[in-house]
């Protein structure tokens, strides 16, 4: 089966949800055919049957795989590994309020166009996504997730890395449940979190404070 070539037009970072854990065999497959994609690892620790504990890279995320490209190659690409390998790859998708477009010739200009929920393909932003594989690939194993439920974001300040690796990154520098010093934290917006304590506070600048009144 031929597979067309990924277009370097209009590309956008979308995430995959490969089912029962095929993520990685996914991100081979992405990256074999040419496309960019990425899936965030962690170092853990786990017992085999034996009883030894071993340290092993296993992903972040289960069964998510981001991946930038044009929409109607990644439509392609899923069908091609349906047909090909039988595995069901899917778009993450979400739910937003947009105007009910039959409706709009119905109502008087002087009323809003009601709105109406609709799922629609997740995308995140080229600048989002590029921060937090940067932030990720330059601090590897220094690296702890969290979900944003577990992260209040809002509660920081903004803040810039000055120096080293990492020079220019934006962040947040906000405390982090179950550590006792705050944290620098990128993250990728309603989706993921990572943070670091390998950054000393005298490399952070902070752009913009939170006031702790607010808090």
């Amino acid at each position: 089966m031929s597979f067309p070539t990924v277009s370097q037009n209009k590309m956008k970072w979308f995430v995959l949800s490969a089912v029962y854990g095929r993520e990685l065999k996914v991100l081979e497959l992405l990256e074999k055919q040419g496309f960019r994609a990425f899936v965030p690892m962690q170092e853990v620790v786990k017992t085999d049957n034996s009883g030894k504990k071993k340290r092993q890279r296993e992903p972040v995320t289960k069964n998510w795989v981001f991946v930038q490209a044009v929409q109607k190659d990644l439509d392609a690409f899923k069908r091609f590994a349906e047909i090909k390998y039988g595995w069901k790859v899917c778009y993450l998708t979400e739910t937003r309020h947009v105007p009910a477009l039959h409706l709009v010739a119905s109502t008087p200009s002087s009323k809003k166009v009601p709105m109406v929920e609709k799922r629609v393909i997740l995308t995140i932003r080229d600048e989002d996504m590029e921060r937090f594989i940067r932030f990720c690939e330059e601090m590897a194993d220094d690296v702890k997730y969290y979900a944003p439920s577990e992260v209040d974001l809002h509660r920081g300040d903004r803040v810039r890395i000055i120096g080293g690796t990492l020079n220019g990154m934006e962040g947040v520098f906000v405390k982090v449940q179950g550590k006792r010093s705050r944290r620098f934290v990128v993250d990728i917006p309603n989706m993921l979190v990572a943070t670091t304590a390998s950054i000393e506070p005298e490399f952070i600048q902070i752009i913009e404070k939170k006031s702790r009144k607010q808090e």
